[in-house]
């Protein structure tokens, strides 16, 4: 558990100065006990019949992606380098479903010869390609169609649906493409994906969303004839960044939840049901930890600068600058003390946008304090630009039950041409 004693933040056990001490900074830090515990509370309000599929995106360090293996009842991976992830970390072909708006053709081939469980298709032209390809290698296949809800989801943070998307197919054509289905040769289309937000804290829209997905489901099934074996509900379920957000009731989402599901169960007892979560389960695991390099004012503003910025952690930059916050910002080492000062924490970037948090009530900061930017298990290392201005990407590191280890070590200098190709040429003179 991530907790402060006296003027020390703890994680799993460990004072934090302790590991910056073992393994160096920036890193990443994650507790695999609270992954544990959140898998646990979400499972615990679902009905038993709803498989929870890990959304790798979230984060796809191979060692949390294993750990999770063997809690989620499968993996959601949304490129070819996430497959290799899932299939590495002991995931096997038939827990995978593969999801985005625009995959490749060796991404597809990869997907079917790996015989994965599913392929969720976005558009009829690659539904065709999906039968094309599977009928040239001979690998018949389930797919299921990502639909573009003709709803919004009010609650919902960033929005994936309601309106024009480059995501799925609109709900209004959703019923010609499951007829045209019957004609395909290899491809047999089998159920619906729904997903229409992200960083959903409100349990009445998280409900809603799920039962909409599920009386579309069994709507197409009676207008249509076709038997739908899976309703992907999406997920979205969210954790509070900012000031003014809640948690998330999963206790009264799960109570609701239950409500309803039976009704439809029943009436598709043959169907998979299957919620995919990647930021709920991951988020509140993680700190991001970096050291404070020199402070200094500008025109009356303090600035706090730090060995990482927007590169190691871009989330918190976007997000924040988009709703003018930011995650929530500590100095690890001085937990206890009062905060009266406000400062802006930079990074070491050549470039304005590189601001971790403006306007941070924080502890009286010096050179040496550590500086960590909590809930940050989803969406960091994963969501950056690491490569830019050539820095190293920041170590990560895992504890559970009163153990540690190194999950991603860092890199020589050296490494930063790895891959290039030095050109022979030169100009003329």
């Amino acid at each position: 558990m991530i907790v402060a004693e006296g003027n020390e933040l703890h994680i799993g056990q460990f004072p934090i100065t302790s590991l910056v001490e073992k393994y160096g900074e920036p890193m990443y830090i994650y507790d695999a006990e609270v992954i544990e515990r959140q898998y646990r509370r979400i499972r615990a309000a679902l009905p038993e019949q709803v498989e929870i599929f890990y959304s790798i995106k979230a984060n796809p360090n191979i060692s949390i992606v294993a750990f999770l293996s063997h809690l989620a009842q499968g993996a959601e991976v949304s490129s070819l380098r996430e497959m290799y992830v899932a299939r590495s970390a002991g995931i096997p072909p038939q827990r995978i479903l593969f999801v985005g708006p625009s995959k490749s053709e060796i991404e597809l081939r990869e997907a079917l010869d790996q015989g994965i469980f599913c392929i969720a298709v976005e558009s009829a032209q690659e539904l065709g390609l999906v039968d094309q390809l599977a009928d040239e290698m001979d690998r018949p296949c389930a797919v299921i169609l990502r639909i573009n809800p003709a709803f919004d989801a009010a609650g919902s943070k960033l929005k994936m649906g309601g309106t024009a998307r480059q995501f799925g197919i609109d709900e209004e054509g959703i019923e010609e493409i499951f007829r045209e289905a019957a004609s395909l040769k290899c491809a047999r289309v089998s159920g619906i994906h729904v997903y229409v937000g992200t960083r959903i804290l409100d349990h009445e829209v998280a409900w809603k969303n799920c039962q909409y997905a599920l009386e579309l489901g069994r709507r197409l099934q009676e207008k249509t004839g076709v038997a739908i074996r899976v309703i992907d509900f999406g997920g979205g379920l969210g954790v509070p960044y900012f000031g003014g957000e809640h948690e998330l009731d999963v206790e009264e989402f799960g109570r609701k939840f239950r409500s309803f599901f039976s009704e439809y169960q029943r009436t598709m007892p043959e169907t998979r049901f299957i919620m995919e979560l990647g930021r709920f389960l991951v988020a509140e695991s993680g700190i991001y930890l970096s050291r404070v390099r020199y402070t200094k004012k500008s025109r009356g503003q303090k600035f706090v600068l730090v060995g990482g910025g927007m590169n190691h952690h871009q989330a918190t930059t976007s997000i924040g600058t988009l709703i003018k916050d930011h995650f929530p910002i500590e100095i690890l080492n001085k937990m206890a003390l009062p905060k009266n000062d406000k400062v802006t924490v930079c990074g070491p970037l050549c470039t304005p946008t590189d601001v971790l948090g403006k306007g941070v009530q924080m502890v009286e900061v010096e050179p040496g304090d550590l500086l960590g930017i909590l809930k940050s298990g989803a969406y960091g290392l994963t969501a950056s630009p690491i490569k830019f201005l050539s820095h190293d990407h920041p170590i990560e590191v895992m504890v559970y039950r009163g153990m540690d280890y190194l999950i991603r070590q860092s890199s020589a200098v050296a490494d930063i041409l790895q891959h290039q190709l030095l050109a022979p040429l030169s100009p003329q003179l």
